[in-house]
């Protein structure tokens, strides 16, 4: 299983967060505050995980711990 992790910037013109109205289907969790921020973004720090497919939920699950981790030490 292999990730990558890379800083992208100019992310409203490159790779923009989603739609407010998006966030309203998706983004459970986010307090108002933190959706209209999420627009504001300026970059993003994006994880691509590859794994054999045999092992898909293997590699789901440890992609998910290792997100909610890095998510948890770095919440302003």
């Amino acid at each position: 299983m292999v990730v990558s992790a890379h800083l992208r910037k100019h992310v409203q013109q490159e790779y923009p967060p989603p739609d407010k109205e998006s966030l309203q289907y998706f983004g459970h969790g986010l307090s108002q505050e933190q959706a209209q921020a999420l627009q504001k973004s300026e970059e993003a720090f994006v994880l691509q995980f590859s794994h054999p497919k045999e092992n898909v939920w293997t590699g789901l699950r440890n992609a998910n711990a290792l997100v909610e981790e890095v998510a948890r030490k770095t919440t302003v």
